[in-house]
């Protein structure tokens, strides 16, 4: 039988770069009440997956689950503090009207930035406490992402991070949520211990298949138990997002009174990270390398690649219309490439208005100011037109919405351009199949994205031949180049003398 009160589920996930332009509110997809009901229940819904895994699973333990707000924006900057206070009061108002509860389910990100607090998540976290009291479980779940603070772990009862990045267990973490909150509704008490490391992974390194972080994140794993450890979160932190809470970080959830437990292990985990920090170093390829590379292409005997433009990922804050690689491949003369998705809304409008077979004379970031996303004007001919709401078939998207807005396929000279009103990074197969093309059909791809395309491109490209391109953008993962100012110094690898040990942090 379903609990009598019920379980409210609310949260808003945003990843602020710190160097990005101001988050604007439109860029937040918003749900509410029956909206957020009719989305959950759609066959492809754009609330969080993790979300709707929760309220699927919530309903098979006998919880009952009652979804009240969401709202979610691709990374970017700071987000202005009246649009967050606006949203938290409205949310926390629904939870009011709900009336008592039995537990409420936070769908977070963890590294959101305001302009007027480095963490809104923990002052949402501390809102929610004070409606429902001290005695209500709260269980948050996280992107390894998050930049974890001790304000976000002291008004809660449980915390969960995605265990891979490309980001594709978001269902299993949901899932885990919910049995932990029926755990905690069924009386359990909790603790939960932290380790923070004095250290900002770069992005490229953090990828979970074959790389340090998917290891040190099934170390922690091999600790849980059935009766004591009852979640371990590892988090890598945003190193975009400067702020004191910068740094990777392991959360313990363990029942009350094994909270000495909770922190040996916590400290363990980062002990073991900081010991083999070394093996998240990383190198890149230099853009004429690229080129080269892209040039090499002409024989077909050698296999296509995919140039990944990491610095301008949408999905780290970055504009996703940097013109360095396009710019260089068309001065070489590269005969058959595509690059998805160049955002670039008057251009997709104009390529829209024109219509499919106009040629004309495209000027790439007329309408943008910020540094890195320098002008680009070139002869172009549009080849199809399409975009909207698509439903995504692989890695991050499979099975859900996403909306690319007006986009164009623009041909200049061998290289076909996916312009898009929406700015979005490459995570589905489905944003060139949806204009008609294949990445099966092109000799080179060049995605806009830091990691997350590889769940998607694996179909046509295997890791070695996925190039990692070294070009400016406000997602650069060679953070040497970026100026930190709120970070806590020392911090490896911008100070890659110091020391450090887990237990003498304390």
């Amino acid at each position: 039988m379903a609990t009598a009160a019920p379980i409210a589920i609310m949260g808003f996930q945003l990843e602020s770069n710190s160097h990005s332009p101001e988050c604007q509110p439109s860029e937040f997809f918003q749900l509410s009440g029956d909206d957020l009901l009719a989305d959950i229940a759609s066959p492809a819904p754009r609330a969080p997956r993790e979300l709707t895994a929760f309220m699927a699973e919530a309903k098979t333990l006998g919880l009952t689950p009652a979804p009240l707000a969401s709202a979610t924006a691709g990374a970017s900057g700071r987000i202005g503090q009246d649009f967050i206070d606006g949203w938290m009061a409205a949310a926390v108002a629904r939870l009011r009207d709900l009336g008592p509860v039995a537990g409420v389910y936070l769908c977070q990100h963890g590294a959101a930035i305001s302009t007027g607090s480095e963490d809104p998540d923990g002052d949402f976290y501390a809102l929610v406490r004070a409606v429902v009291g001290p005695e209500v479980p709260i269980v948050v779940t996280l992107d390894p992402h998050a930049n974890v603070s001790a304000k976000m772990l002291s008004n809660i009862d449980a915390i969960i991070a995605y265990h891979t990045n490309p980001h594709v267990d978001q269902q299993e973490r949901g899932r885990e949520a919910a049995h932990l909150m029926a755990r905690l509704v069924a009386g359990q008490k909790t603790e939960i211990k932290l380790a923070k490391l004095p250290m900002i992974p770069p992005s490229i390194s953090q990828v979970t298949k074959g790389g340090p972080l998917g290891e040190h994140i099934a170390y922690g794993q091999s600790f849980l138990d059935d009766d004591e450890v009852m979640a371990v979160c590892t988090c890598s932190g945003f190193s975009l997002g400067d702020n004191t809470k910068a740094g990777m970080s392991v959360a313990v959830t363990v029942v009350e009174g094994a909270g000495t437990k909770a922190q040996t292990i916590a400290d363990t985990i980062a002990q073991r990270i900081w010991d083999e920090r070394n093996r998240y170093d990383i190198t890149m390829t230099a853009l004429e390398d690229a080129v080269a590379m892209a040039k090499a292409l002409d024989d077909p005997a050698q296999p296509p690649l995919c140039f990944a433009d990491v610095a301008d990922n949408p999905g780290s804050g970055g504009r996703g219309n940097t013109t360095y690689i396009l710019k260089a491949f068309l001065d070489a003369g590269v005969s058959d490439a595509i690059l998805a998705p160049f955002f670039d809304a008057p251009l997709a409008l104009q390529a829209a208005s024109l219509g499919v077979g106009a040629r004309f004379t495209a000027t790439f970031n007329s309408a943008e100011t910020q540094e890195f996303s320098q002008p680009l004007t070139a002869e172009v001919e549009v080849l199809a037109l399409g975009g909207g709401v698509q439903t995504g078939r692989r890695g991050m998207y499979a099975g859900r919405s996403f909306d690319l807005g007006t986009a164009a396929v623009l041909r200049c000279d061998g290289i076909r351009i996916v312009v898009t009103e929406k700015r979005i990074q490459f995570l589905d197969p489905l944003m060139l199949e949806c204009l008609g093309m294949r990445m099966q059909d092109t000799r080179a791809l060049i995605v806009k994205s830091r990691g997350h395309f590889r769940a998607a491109v694996d179909e046509a490209f295997a890791d070695a031949q996925i190039i990692e391109v070294d070009v400016p953008g406000l997602a650069t993962p060679m953070l040497h180049r970026i100026t930190f100012t709120q970070t806590p110094r020392p911090i490896y690898p911008l100070d890659r003398d110091m020391t450090w040990s887990a237990t003498e942090a304390h």
